[in-house]
């Protein structure tokens, strides 16, 4: 082929592929034009809004003044307590941002050992009965906290007997020399039999850091007030509760106190609503509505109305409390019972 006919094939072939760039740009023109297609799905303030329902999980295990034991009646156990009262206002505040008709709170008693798988599966939209999220639980991955709606708390003890009090004393006096406050406090209980509710903060506290003390592990704060056997020397629980108990109904009981007259205190806690972690826009509205009470000075009032007043929970649960949903096992075995724990 002459050097002619070898221009014309070359002009050809630049011809050919410059129409195909050409089509190739206008191609890639059109493709960065046509936007992804994301699907806007609801989460779950939208799902709360669109059903009106809030589930709700409360602990079956009572935590008076927080949750008050369930008062069955033929439509069902009623619950109530400045935890229910916090739902009922949680629940307002949906109905506001949701507008149209009231958001209804569903509410759900459940042992607190299922908690967490519960909130993650998508059960439940929050959960709240004085639960802390600064003590350490092996299995609260994937839940988010509010910012705390009671801050007093702590975990303390109560004992039946003086000479216990004593005792503890004498071990903190011994061992004050050396500044180690909490160490200390820690080995005070060594040689004491100490109950706990089964899978709270102050069983899971006791587990890792309690040495040298015979654990016993009860169903129900009740169950551990009322053990013979085994018996216990000292409940160790959440101290705003231990308190409320023994001033109204445990009057046989007393305080852990140092000699200077301050609680007996093994760590502070606060008490929060937890929801799934990924409930963001949930989580933001919980949190500026108590941010509201507490400027407002609505939730100290809340906290005065349980704590100080003069009242029987059943009138107040039947008056104003939550129909609830739960298995009636939970009612024929209410109290539980106490077991020595495993070897740890």
């Amino acid at each position: 082929m002459g050097r002619t006919g070898s221009r014309r094939w070359a002009s050809l072939f630049a011809l050919v592929v410059g129409c195909l760039l050409q089509g190739c740009g206008l191609l890639m023109d059109a493709v960065q034009l046509i936007q992804p297609v994301v699907p806007d799905l609801p989460d779950e303030l939208d799902m709360i809004c669109r059903h009106r329902r809030l589930q709700v999980g409360i602990a079956v295990e009572p935590f008076p003044p927080f949750v008050f034991p369930a008062v069955w009646t033929d439509q069902g156990p009623w619950v109530t307590g400045l935890d229910v009262e916090l739902v009922q206002t949680i629940t307002a505040a949906l109905s506001e941002h949701c507008g149209g008709p009231s958001v209804t709170p569903v509410v759900h008693l459940v042992h607190v050992r299922d908690l967490f798988l519960l909130l993650t599966e998508g059960k439940l939209d929050l959960f709240v009965s004085a639960l802390t999220y600064n003590v350490a639980h092996p299995t609260a991955t994937g839940l988010g906290f509010s910012t705390p709606y009671y801050y007093d708390a702590g975990i303390g003890g109560v004992t039946r007997r003086a000479e216990v009090v004593e005792q503890v004393r004498a071990a903190l006096r011994q061992s004050s020399a050396n500044g180690q406050t909490l160490a200390t406090r820690k080995g005070a209980l060594a040689g004491l039999t100490v109950a706990v509710q089964e899978g709270r903060s102050p069983h899971l506290y006791a587990t890792a850091n309690l040495k040298g003390v015979r654990l016993v592990v009860c169903d129900t704060l009740l169950a551990a007030f009322e053990s013979r056997d085994p018996p216990v020397d000292v409940i160790l629980g959440k101290q705003p509760i231990l308190d409320f108990m023994i001033k109204r109904d445990r009057q046989g009981w007393q305080p852990l106190v140092l000699e200077n007259g301050q609680l007996f205190l093994l760590t502070r806690e606060l008490f929060t609503v937890v929801m799934a972690e990924k409930n963001f826009r949930l989580q933001s509205l919980v949190n500026d509505l108590l941010f509201e009470l507490e400027q407002s000075g609505r939730l100290a009032e809340m906290r005065r109305r349980w704590f100080e007043e003069d009242y029987t929970y059943p009138q107040r649960a039947l008056s104003e409390g939550l129909l609830s949903t739960a298995s009636k096992a939970f009612h024929e075995n209410e109290q539980g019972m106490c077991r020595w724990a495993r070897e740890r």
